[in-house]
Order: structure tokens, then C-alpha cells, then sequence
């Protein structure tokens, strides 16, 4: 039986660039467990290589700490015990993400619709956000025209698609970005993002709400789904309303909702 330590682990884990972005485990569990592979690969191949990557790491730790031969510290435990659940959580949401967006764009869902007033939501989503300490120092603003502006929206849906895209200001840009959020009323409610960040090339703008698509501007630490953008869009058009981008490289990027 072979005993794995943490200096182990580090000799293990062999890494594989594949279209520059993408890491695939190439150790001894490169082949272990493809289950995923049909339903998420169709869609996404390098997608696929993330979750089979994730999947390998849960179950090598798995079988690690099933060693009856091997006496694992408290340390260690709790060492590959936050691993196993960091992997499996992300996983979960891939998954819960790619089945809420093929259902929305389906056509799959019923909306929950109720009467929402966008600033308490704005707001709320804003004051969310401050309090990630990831985020604690970053500079938004949240500007609106009256205190009551309703919407008939599923709430939670809602919350999901403005809360994407403020994220994707903040992955995409320096921690001194400054955004703006703001909701105004006149024949249709508008809800704005705008920040003064890095913006977006043409190629990228063109490709923003297509699933599984990260800019080249996405922080080394962010290693999400690619479906956050994608998300939000399906979400606005299920309310029948409209999303607009514009966006200039080295000039900010403005998100533009009408509901």
C-alpha cells in the first residue's frame, strides 16, 4: 500500500497548460473517473478537464485518508479534509450552474414573479459584496433616481444576474476599480454597472455572454465556471428584458439593463 504525505502530494500533482488557460491533472488518476465527462464535456471540453481535475483531487484525498496503514495528524485531517470540500463545492456549482442556464435558455423555468423594488435589491446586493472581506476596500457607489422604483421579477434570479455582474467588474479589473451602480425610472427601469477599469478588446466584447468564455483579463485567482456572464444574460431575456455592453480597452466597460 502506498502512504501519500503533503511533501507527496506536491511531487504528484504534474500540471498541463491546454489553451493556455486551462490546468489538467496528468498524474496517476489522469483516467480514473470520466463520469462527468458526457454531460459536462458536450457542452465544454476544457470545462470538462476542470471538473474531472477537481473530481480526481476529491477522490485521491478520499482514498488517502482511508489508509488503514497510514496514521494521519489532526493537521493533516483537517489539511485534506478543506480540500475535499473546497473541490466538491465547486464541482456542485458548476454543475447547478450549467443546469440553470440550459433551463433558462430552454425555457425550462418558471419564474417566481413578484413585485421587487430594485434599490432595496441594488442595495442589498451592494452592501453584500462590502462585507466579502475579499472586496472590503473596493470603491462602488450605488446611485438611484427615487426611493420605490418596482419590478415584477423572480427575486432570486434577479439577485443571481446583477450580482454576476458586479462580480465580473471586480475579477476583471484592479483593486482600485471604481463602480457605479445605478437604477433609474422613466418608460422602462434602468439599472446600470459601470466601472473604470481595464475594458474589454472587441473580440472579447463579442464573445462576453457565451458560455464558459473568461477574458484574458480574469484574475489568476479567479478559476470559476465561465457561465457567470452567460448566467445573467439568460436570467434578463427570461424577463423579457434587454442587456447592452460597451466597452473600450483601457476605458472602463458600462453594462446596460432594461427591464
Amino acid at each position: 500500500m502506498k502512504h501519500y504525505t503533503p511533501a507527496d502530494m506536491i511531487q504528484m500533482y504534474k500540471y498541463q497548460e491546454v489553451n493556455g488557460d486551462t490546468t489538467v491533472f496528468v498524474g496517476e488518476k489522469a483516467s480514473a473517473d470520466r463520469r462527468y465527462s458526457y454531460f459536462i464535456g458536450m457542452e465544454n471540453p476544457n470545462l470538462s478537464r476542470y471538473v474531472i481535475f477537481y473530481d480526481n483531487q476529491v477522490i485521491l484525498h478520499s482514498e488517502m485518508l482511508r489508509d488503514p496503514d497510514y496514521h494521519f495528524t489532526l493537521d493533516e485531517i483537517r489539511e485534506y479534509a478543506a480540500i475535499i470540500e473546497k473541490k466538491s463545492v465547486y464541482i456542485k456549482e458548476v454543475i447547478e450552474d450549467l443546469n440553470l442556464t440550459t433551463r433558462l435558455r430552454n425555457k425550462e423555468l418558471s419564474l417566481q414573479r413578484k413585485t421587487v423594488n430594485m434599490v432595496t435589491l441594488l442595495r442589498s446586493i451592494v452592501i453584500d459584496i462590502l462585507n466579502d472581506p475579499k472586496y472590503a476596500n473596493c470603491h462602488i457607489e450605488f446611485a438611484f433616481s427615487e426611493e420605490y422604483i418596482p419590478v415584477e421579477a423572480d427575486e432570486i434570479l434577479m439577485w443571481r444576474a446583477i450580482n454576476n455582474l458586479i462580480y465580473n467588474a471586480l475579477v476583471h479589473n484592479d483593486d482600485g476599480v471604481k463602480i457605479t451602480v445605478s437604477v433609474e425610472k422613466k418608460e422602462r427601469v434602468r439599472i446600470t454597472i459601470a466601472d473604470d477599469g481595464k475594458g474589454f478588446k472587441k473580440e472579447e466584447l463579442n464573445r462576453i455572454f457565451d458560455r464558459y468564455y473568461r477574458g484574458t483579463n480574469t484574475g489568476d485567482a479567479h478559476k470559476g465556471s465561465g457561465l457567470g456572464m452567460a448566467i445573467a444574460h439568460d436570467i434578463i431575456k427570461a424577463h423579457q428584458g434587454e442587456i447592452v455592453i460597451n466597452s473600450e480597452e483601457g476605458r472602463g466597460t458600462v453594462v446596460k439593463i432594461t427591464l
